[in-house]
């Protein structure tokens, strides 16, 4: 009897382990107007924008740093991921996420956004004052004491 109710739990436990992670298997694309959508509905409040793939070397050295600075200014700065990873890569994205530690949302980028921002390379980081203005994008690995200088300036 035990034995067939740790069965049924156990049973249990990877259905909704199997259903959590196939609802999480899709990453929504933000293409312009979503991501002019999602900065706007932040008035009053900076967002950071870190364009990376789970390919790129120094987008994994600099994804450290990002979860430390979320989790000092997660309730003044949002902070957003936009993988560029293709087709051949996306499901990677999501495992990578949970290896990472990465606790801000992220976004599967949309191909105007990159046009729309010329990115060439990633590492790449945009970040937006509290009024929805862009005021800053830089390419290439942040430097943490940098990068924090330019937080603080969006939060002024």
């Amino acid at each position: 009897m035990v034995v067939r109710f740790l069965a049924l739990l156990v049973s249990l436990f990877l259905t909704f382990s199997s259903a959590a992670l196939a609802a999480q298997s899709t990453i929504e694309t933000l293409d312009v107007r979503g991501l002019q959508m999602l900065v706007q509905e932040q008035k009053g409040k900076p967002v950071v924008i870190n364009f990376f793939a789970t390919w790129c070397p120094p987008c994994r050295a600099e994804i450290p740093m990002l979860v430390d600075m979320h989790d000092k200014y997660r309730d003044k700065v949002l902070f957003v991921g936009l993988t560029v990873d293709d087709a051949s890569s996306i499901a990677k994205v999501l495992p990578f996420a949970t290896r990472m530690n990465i606790k801000y949302p992220i976004y599967r980028v949309g191909a105007d956004v990159i046009q729309n921002f010329s990115i060439r390379s990633i590492p790449f980081n945009v970040g937006y004052d509290t009024r929805g203005k862009l005021a800053w994008a830089y390419s290439g690995l942040l430097d943490e004491d940098n990068f924090e200088q330019m937080i603080k300036e969006l939060l002024k």
